[in-house]
């Protein structure tokens, strides 16, 4: 089984995935709809990429399963801070669901 962290862009918010992680979770797997505040567009991509970490440690450490693989789903505007969630908390997979991909440099 997997955790499933899916961050919802900038018009969204976490209710918008439900149907997704009802879907997750019948197939044995379990989903985290991450809320990011939506309402503070002076926040970088660091600052958002944070908050996602927290909640994904939070919600591992509440099962007491530290061990499970964590796949984070960014979607839209998402997908800028995808590649630093990673930095902040290990992850075994990152997904891009028609996402901003980011650019080096």
């Amino acid at each position: 089984m997997a955790l499933f962290a899916v961050v919802h862009g900038s018009m969204a918010g976490p209710a918008a995935y439900t149907r997704m992680a009802e879907e997750l979770h019948h197939r044995g797997q379990r989903a985290l709809p991450v809320a990011l505040p939506v309402d503070r567009p002076e926040l970088t991509g660091t600052d958002d990429a944070r908050p996602v970490a927290e909640q994904l440690g939070a919600a591992l450490a509440q099962d007491g399963t530290h061990s499970e693989p964590v796949v984070v789903v960014a979607h839209s505007a998402s997908g800028l801070l995808l590649p630093l969630v990673a930095s902040f908390h290990p992850v075994a997979h990152l997904v891009e669901l028609a996402a901003g991909v980011p650019q080096p440099g």
